[in-house]
């Protein structure tokens, strides 16, 4: 199963903070913090993914009100 299968929006947020803490504190060993900088990249894609995809679901909702608007105006 992949890092971000199944995830909602709020828990990959959730996670990538978490890693972006423990990788702050400079505590961790090299090794772990290349994994944890791998797991990062892949849930800040995940997130910027399903932001644009929200984006676009409100980009057409907004432009079905206007239509609805308009014809509503027109009739």
């Amino acid at each position: 199963m992949s890092s971000t299968e199944g995830l909602k929006f709020e828990e990959a947020i959730a996670k990538l903070e978490k890693i972006v803490q423990s990788m702050e504190s400079g505590e961790l060993p090299l090794e772990e913090t290349i994994k944890n900088f791998t797991e990062a990249s892949k849930l800040a894609l995940f997130c910027e993914n399903k932001l644009s995809s929200f984006e676009k679901k409100v980009e057409l909702l907004n432009l079905d009100g206007a239509n609805s608007n308009w014809q509503e105006i027109n009739n």
